[in-house]
This record gives structure tokens, sequence and C-alpha cells, in this order.
């Protein structure tokens, strides 16, 4: 299977694209990855990068109601995510959804009006983006103070008990 094939089938199976709509996206979702040159190189040649690029430039061409991206612009080169997150920050101002599940703090202040943080399957917080991730922060910044207290404390217990045998 090639990238282009891989394009056709995403855009009919995900996004229920006839074949004739499908294949009528594939030079402007192969543009948009900036791909021209490998498309119809097989995919098992592809680099995970080039595969994320292949998949995030289908989503974003397809149109659907709600553009979920989860964690996928971490592979991609620099100037690849700058095209990336300017062409979803276009999408949320002409008013479509986009959901963003990502651990770049920085990316979930600049696009997201509300935030939810999950923990181990369990809702920990939910409200406005800026203040769930200064919450997010708060805790690690403690968290990470208190198991370097805990790691040091019983190394201390340890090394004074042995010295009093």
């Amino acid at each position: 299977c090639s990238g282009r094939d891989n394009i056709i089938m995403l855009l009919m199976l995900q996004h229920c694209f006839s074949r004739k709509q499908a294949t009528a996206m594939v030079d402007k979702v192969t543009a948009y990855a900036e791909l021209e040159d490998v498309i119809d190189a097989p995919l098992y040649t592809y680099s995970s990068g080039m595969q994320a690029r292949l998949r995030f430039s289908i989503a974003m061409q397809a149109s659907a109601d709600v553009l979920l991206v989860d964690e996928i612009l971490s592979v991609g080169d620099l100037p690849f995510k700058k095209k990336s997150l300017a062409s979803m920050r276009q999408k949320l101002q002409s008013g479509e959804t986009v959901v963003l599940v990502s651990h770049a703090l920085q990316d979930i202040k600049e696009f997201c009006t509300r935030a939810v943080w999950i923990e181990h399957g369990e809702l920990i917080a939910d409200g406005p983006a800026e203040d769930i991730v200064g919450e997010y922060e708060k805790f690690y910044a403690n968290s990470r103070k208190t198991r370097k207290q805990a790691e040091t404390k019983p190394l201390l217990n340890v090394a004074s008990s042995c010295s009093a045998q």
C-alpha cells in the first residue's frame, strides 16, 4: 500500500468519502503533507514523522465536524508543526471544534478555552484552560518536591540505622 493508497483508504473509511471524492483529494493532501516526492512509495518505507504528516494532512483537508489531535505534532519537524498549528488556529477562528489531547501545556494554553485534566482514567479537574494548566503545573511541581523528600528520608534513616548497629 502506497501513501496514495493510504490517503484514499483513510478518506473512504474514516471520512465516508466515495472513491472518486477521495481520489480527487490526494493531490491536496499530498501537497499539505509535503510528500509529493514519495507519495507512490510503499507506506512501510515512510518514517513515523512522514506517516504522522500524512495522517494529520488527511484530517486537516477532510473538513470533519470535530478535529481530534492527539500528540500527533510531536513527531513532525518544526516547519511542519508551525504550519499545522497555524491551520488549527485558522479552524478555531472559523468556529470549528478542535479537541487537543496533549502534554504540551503551552499549546493547551494557546489553543484551548477549556481543559480537562484526566489522571489514570479519573477526572481531576475541568475548567478554563489557563486555570487547569496552572493547577496541573502546581501539582507536579509539589509532587516532585514530595518525591525528592521521600527518596531522601529513607536513605538517611537507613544510614543512621546502620551506623547505630
